[in-house]
């Protein structure tokens, strides 16, 4: 093949790559194709109708992309609708398009985006108002939790023996990738466990927050499938301290919080459970702080 053909059939698949991310027309109140922003020279090369022979490619590219959004962040999807969804997936898509053959990694940073991108006063939902813009992030969040519990690979989870116990309180616990711990202002977990496999094209209405404040849960997948978990103030905030400290500081920490003897009480529980449900990976020793020397 010579180099003008090669620099050619680069053009062509340049052009294409152009059309299929042609935004699809919303101003009619459906998703329709723009056949006439197609670039001229990849419609000049096409045998036949180029217009609508290219539309089907470029609406197919849309809905697949909508499809995997939607699919992975179904709680999102519920709460403003589909219609305003792919608006704002529309927007991602174009800002950050896809790169890879992988549609699992062209969604990463969504959470981010939407973030960044949508108004403090929220998503307006025509006649049902609008959605918080707090609630819409939490709602991603959750999405993304099971979305990464769900991809995670698979690492044995921690055993701990006799030999262990004397130098568990000085180890750090490594949380497994499988595990994430996320709160929640509404009940949308439990929206989530209500939704239907095809969402309605109307916005579920957000339910009332907890009236006795934000709940924590942890999502995590072992051997024996994935589980959804509520979890105590205190539980959640031992976790959060384990990111940081080894076992024992944790605990002398968190027992600092709260009525003496309260967390004591729960706290073999709590560990049991965690090696039960596969929160944890492996034993890290901790850094010790080097104590700076003075010279006499």
């Amino acid at each position: 093949m010579s180099a003008a053909a090669v620099a050619r059939l680069a053009e062509l698949q340049r052009c294409f790559g152009e059309a299929l991310r042609t935004p699809l027309d919303r101003s009619a109140g459906s998703l329709r194709a723009r056949p006439d922003l197609y670039p001229s020279t990849l419609r000049g090369a096409v045998v036949g109708d180029a217009g609508e022979r290219l539309a089907i490619y470029n609406r197919q590219y849309w809905f697949r992309l909508f499809g995997v959004l939607q699919q992975a962040y179904r709680v999102a999807t519920a709460l403003v609708g589909p219609w305003a969804f792919n608006e704002i997936a529309s927007r991602f898509l174009l800002a950050q398009p896809p790169r890879g053959h992988d549609l699992g990694h062209a969604i990463d940073g969504f959470e981010r985006f939407v973030s960044a991108e949508v108004p403090a006063e929220g998503v307006l939902l025509g006649s049902a108002g609008r959605l918080p813009r707090e609630a819409l992030i939490e709602a991603l969040r959750i999405d993304d939790a099971f979305r990464t519990v769900f991809a995670a690979p698979d690492h044995p989870a921690l055993e701990l023996t006799p030999a262990d116990a004397e130098r568990l309180p000085r180890m750090h616990l490594q949380a497994a990738a499988a595990f994430a711990m996320i709160e929640e202002t509404w009940p949308l977990m439990a929206l989530r466990q209500e939704l239907p496999a095809q969402l309605s094209e109307r916005p579920v209405p957000l339910p009332r927050p907890h009236v006795e404040g934000r709940r924590t849960w942890a999502i995590c997948r072992g051997s024996d499938g994935q589980r959804v978990l509520p979890m105590t103030p205190p539980h959640a905030a031992l976790i959060r301290l384990l990111r940081t400290h080894p076992l024992g500081e944790a605990l002398s920490i968190l027992e600092t919080r709260g009525p003496a003897g309260a967390v004591a009480a729960d706290v073999q529980r709590w560990l049991a459970d965690g090696l039960r449900f596969g929160f944890w990976t492996a034993l890290t020793p901790s850094t010790p702080t080097s104590t700076p020397t003075t010279s006499s």
